[in-house]
């Protein structure tokens, strides 16, 4: 069956994510795209590793620094930012808790994702 289209609501995206537990929930995904909530504490560590898919991070609400490549950039609430596929990338410097919007396209491979994260954790698994 094909989705013609919905809307879910910030605050039932916020619910979901909540209830999933952990710092990320998926809570929509098609083929092309997907998207979910990401959350990281005050002067916590982001462990993620590049993706293969392009992705569009939306600070909700929060404010640290985001490593893209080689360069630094201060984001905080309403920023917008995109990460190529493959690019290392990460929030770092996390001054107040981060609640973003992230949008992947095509739809995120969260299996992927935990695999290449776990790889760069223990370089030997």
């Amino acid at each position: 069956m094909e989705v013609e289209g919905f809307v879910v609501s910030l605050d039932d995206a916020l619910k979901a994510h909540a209830a999933a537990g952990g710092a990320y929930h998926q809570f929509f995904q098609v083929p092309e795209m997907s998207a979910g909530i990401y959350t990281l504490p005050a002067g916590g560590v982001d462990g993620q590793a590049p993706h293969v898919e392009d992705e569009i991070y939306y600070v909700i609400s929060g404010k640290a620094q985001v490593q893209i490549g080689d360069r630094h950039y201060q984001v905080q609430t309403g920023a917008t930012i995109f990460v190529a596929r493959e690019v290392e990338h990460r929030f770092h410097d996390i001054e107040e808790d981060l609640t973003i919007l992230v949008i992947f396209a095509p739809a995120h491979d969260v299996a992927e994702s935990d695999r290449r994260r776990a790889s760069v954790a223990d370089p030997g698994a």
